[in-house]
């Protein structure tokens, strides 16, 4: 499972725009999960063309975007 991943060391990182149901309502879904259960350890951004800036406005409209920056994130290290 990926929580036996991230176990191992395996890090995590969230395509921010899944949030925004970019891919699909899926990937929305997993993407959630993920961060309720507290498994991301970086946040990035696929920003290409304004359709996907777009999107990564919608997703930080996302509660679930407010719960993931709160984690304690390996961007702020870096």
């Amino acid at each position: 499972s990926v929580k036996d991943l991230v176990e191992r060391g395996v890090l995590l990182q969230l395509n921010t725009i899944s949030l925004a149901g970019f891919y699909s309502k899926q990937v929305k879904k997993f993407a959630e999960k993920l961060i309720h259960e507290k498994l991301i350890s970086f946040l990035g951004s696929d920003c290409h063309n304004m359709l996907q800036c777009q999107a990564l406005e919608a997703a930080m409209e996302n509660k679930y975007y407010q719960k993931a920056i709160a984690l304690p994130l390996l961007n702020y290290q870096l």
